[in-house]
């Protein structure tokens, strides 16, 4: 048998893959196969998905399973499939990933095992997964019940991204006019192949179906042709969910009505919008269904007596006093002199105060006015009255993914609220601009210095600032400062690449003549971290061996070709041994940060001004020639000297809001 390459699905499967031991195969598409495996190097179930054999697989079919494997690389949510490991072996690709025991939801709705209580619980973690992933600009094209694993627990995993699209990146693969994806559950500006227009709102007309489904038991096209099926989905709007199942809550039905209109401009916004207005229905419902008839009939036999003593007593205290008033004159009416409203006190005791505050300062927010995704009782204790303490216990409690998406929240909250763009073009020259980013103020602990835990500081950023959104690049530098430095390596030259090579001087002169300033590290290193406390923004984990990045390929540029001991480090003689194995990558190359900055971890090293370990200027966030630690936002190196420069030092710069 042989054992580096999968048999045809038709035959059995193989014993052996690699060092990964075949069980059984869970299913087969038109791109390949999917087995339930045995990692036998850390010991551990997977699901190995396998491409078609190299005769048979297009260039098409292996650039979109290898952007498969990326996109959910990129992403780290607990209702999202992670992948272990993508490489190919004898020219057949493939990768491993979650195994999940458990049903597709579309089983668990043939079966009828899924209640609407239990259905829309389940909704509400796929649309917390699907924002998440949305936020970074990943637009899934192929949501269906099937695409939903739901574990022995009742939790759903969203697997397959076979037909992902990452935004604002042209992957070459969609033409206009090609219809991917499955009909049933596809949006209108996706059944009509125009790929352009697809985004985040074709996720929802798809969540739209599977509620649609859920809540009814009927799915809401039911073409039993392609023509009959493009007709609908184009043209007619589904019959209400509660008309087919008279048991659930009306107010499912404009949710419905909302998601799965024609026209995505009418649709939600977003994922977390949709799930706001489902949690408000599924409480409403639930407090309905709280109130039994047995109370019901307690509550009115309560009215009856308490009517009836109330009654009583009102007629007797009528007679006692008719008799007590026969022997007295009637009393003058006394006209009451109207109060005047004019006083502070009762305005304030007796009515609500009118909101005096001011829109631009957001110091005092309203209770309603806070970020999207943030509980009331996590913001009261977070939000001091002008910035957010990133160090509360609370907030350290909260997963990685979690703290990522509601610093991104507090981001666009924060600039709402100050009437500030969240990005600006900030003028340089003439015809030369440059990104930037709006950081809100707030209050962090910065990280160890190469593993330190005493040497740990908080430090608070009370005024907003702008920031680079990219590292600033070798075309950018050229045109303010006429050529790059002739030290630069010939591997690290080009115009979309970040210059390199510079000193902290250089940064000062650069920023001297653009009248922006070189980054403090404190500032940096919040701004880079994106409101996360944990040593990468998008999350990490332990394993075999060690703690590792959660699913780094893919989100930073560094040196991985493999993991070394000190040993082996010590043998590289200098970095230009580095240089030969690594090489720079274009400035927006990697998915930016909860705060929507790009390359803040690897790729080129970023000079900042010493503050509270070293005086000197530091080196921060690591290079294309360092190891998975070295890249931390939180890492330091010192570069000792303001004319020091390495082979990948590079800078991006700031300016404070006055």
């Amino acid at each position: 048998m042989d054992h580096t390459q999968p048999q045809s699905p038709s035959n059995n499967p193989p014993q052996m893959f690699g060092h990964y031991q075949i069980l059984c195969i869970l299913g087969e598409g038109g791109m390949g196969t999917v087995y339930k495996a045995l990692d036998t190097k850390l010991n551990r179930i997977v699901a190995l998905k396998v491409l078609l054999a190299k005769e048979k697989a297009s260039q098409e079919q292996i650039k979109r399973f290898i952007l498969e494997a990326q996109a959910v690389a990129h992403l780290r949510h607990p209702n999202i499939i992670n992948v272990y490991e993508i490489s190919s072996i004898s020219d057949t690709h493939y990768f491993t990933m979650d195994f999940i025991e458990g049903s597709s939801l579309k089983e668990l709705l043939a079966r009828k095992k899924i209640s609407f209580r239990k259905g829309m619980a389940l909704l509400l973690k796929v649309l917390e997964a699907m924002n998440y992933a949305h936020q970074q600009n990943i637009v899934h094209r192929d949501l269906k019940p099937e695409n939903i694993m739901v574990d022995q627990a009742g939790n759903p995993y969203i697997m397959d991204f076979g037909l992902a699209k990452i935004l604002h990146r042209d992957q070459g693969l969609s033409k206009t006019g090609m219809v991917m994806g499955t009909l049933r559950y596809m949006s209108p500006e996706q059944a009509g192949g125009k790929h352009r227009q697809i985004d985040a709102r074709s996720d929802i007309f798809s969540l739209g179906a599977i509620l649609y489904e859920l809540a009814s038991g009927k799915r809401a096209f039911q073409g039993s042709n392609t023509l009959i099926l493009l007709a609908e989905i184009t043209q007619k709007n589904p019959t209400p969910p509660s008309k087919v199942n008279p048991r659930i809550p009306k107010e499912i039905d404009a949710i419905c009505k909302k998601a799965l209109h024609k026209k995505k401009e009418n649709r939600y916004s977003s994922a977390a919008a949709m799930a706001k207005d489902l949690q408000q229905v599924i409480r409403g419902n639930a407090k309905k269904s709280k109130k039994s008839p047995a109370m019901l009939y307690s509550i009115i036999g309560f009215c009856c007596v308490a009517v009836a003593l109330i009654a009583v007593y009102t007629s007797t205290n009528n007679s006692n006093n008719s008799s007590v008033a026969s022997n007295q004159k009637p009393p003058r009416k006394q006209q009451r002199k109207p109060q005047k409203s004019s006083s502070p006190k009762n305005v304030v005791k007796n009515t609500p105060p009118k909101n005096t505050q001011n829109k631009n300062n957001p110091s005092s927010p309203q209770k309603k006015d806070i970020p999207n995704e943030w509980p009331q009782q996590l913001w009261s204790v977070c939000w001091n009255g002008s910035y957010v303490d990133f160090t509360h216990p609370n907030w350290n409690k909260l997963p990685t993914y979690m703290q990522a998406s509601r610093a991104k929240q507090y981001q666009i909250w924060y600039a709402k609220n100050h009437q500030l763009p969240l990005e600006k073009d900030y003028q340089i020259q003439t015809s030369t601009t440059m990104k930037m980013v709006l950081i809100p103020p707030g209050k962090i602990q910065l990280g160890e210095w190469r593993g330190k835990p005493s040497e740990k500081h908080v430090a608070t950023i009370r005024n907003p600032f702008w920031i680079a959104k990219y590292e600033t690049s070798q075309q950018l530098w050229k045109q303010v400062m006429g050529k790059i430095p002739k030290k630069t390596h010939p591997r690290y030259r080009g115009d979309h690449l970040p210059v390199v090579h510079i000193s902290f001087n250089d940064a000062k002169r650069f920023c001297k003549q653009t009248h922006l300033q070189v980054p403090d590290e404190i500032s940096w290193e919040y701004a880079a971290r994106g409101g996360t406390t944990g040593h990468f923004y998008w999350g990490e984990r332990k394993d075999i061996l060690g703690w590792r990045p959660g699913m780094c390929n893919g989100i930073a540029n560094f040196y991985r070709k493999r993991i070394m001991t000190s040993t082996q480090r010590d043998a590289f003689v200098s970095y230009k041994d580095f240089m030969k194995v690594s090489t720079l990558k274009s400035i927006d190359s990697f998915p930016p940060n909860p705060f929507r900055l790009y390359n803040v971890s690897g790729n080129a090293h970023e000079i900042c001004q010493g503050i509270w370990r070293a005086k000197t200027p530091v080196l921060r966030g690591g290079g294309a020639y360092s190891y998975i630690y070295e890249i931390r936002p939180l890492d330091i190196a010192d570069l000792k000297r303001p004319t020091s420069a390495w082979p990948t030092s590079g800078f991006r710069a700031m300016k404070w809001i006055k």
